[in-house]
């Protein structure tokens, strides 16, 4: 499920096109909330001039590489290009993985495989996934000059209060996104 919004009249300088991954989330027990509200983001970033929004998933349903490659081949590489990717995080077999659903996951090293074929262009990545900071060993198989940013190291989890936190003033921000 692909979701696409454009805002009119936007500066080609200051404009930037993110792609938000939501993975299917799981329910937090402990908050009563589900561990990733992914409607935060999305209507966050819908509220910005600056930013074209793609978004795959909304957080309730599986996704697959199939609807990431979809939205890739929206985006133009010749533009700015952020990549957040919403959904939990695990390590296996010394490999960081994403899990975009109950039964599916991707290994960064195979997303980035992709974002690299289907754009070739430098991307910024973030993510607040749980073990984020495995993706770093991956980082060879993105464009030269490709940002990653992870709010986690290989060895730690994310409560996701901090990040609904940050996602909640990014109204705030002043600049463009960036």
């Amino acid at each position: 499920m692909i979701y696409r919004d454009m805002k009119n009249g936007l500066n080609r300088d200051n404009r930037r096109q993110v792609l938000v991954i939501n993975g299917k989330d799981s329910f937090d027990p402990l908050y009563n909330r589900p561990a990733i509200d992914c409607g935060i983001l999305t209507s966050k970033l819908n509220g910005r001039d600056d930013v074209e929004m793609i978004s795959v998933g909304n957080g309730s349903i599986d996704i697959t590489i199939g609807d990431i490659e979809c939205a890739l081949a929206k985006l133009d590489a010749n533009e700015k290009i952020t990549i957040i990717i919403q959904c939990h995080g695990v390590i296996k077999n010394g490999k960081f993985h994403f899990i975009l659903g109950e039964d599916a996951k991707i290994s960064s090293s195979e997303l980035f495989e992709v974002i690299s074929d289907k754009l070739g262009c430098p991307v910024d990545i973030f993510t607040p996934a749980c073990y984020g900071g495995g993706m770093m060993r991956d980082r060879g198989k993105l464009p030269a000059g490709s940002v990653l940013v992870s709010l986690t190291s290989d060895k730690e989890i994310n409560n996701g209060g901090d990040y609904r936190d940050m996602v909640k003033q990014l109204d705030k921000f002043s600049d463009d996104f960036s």
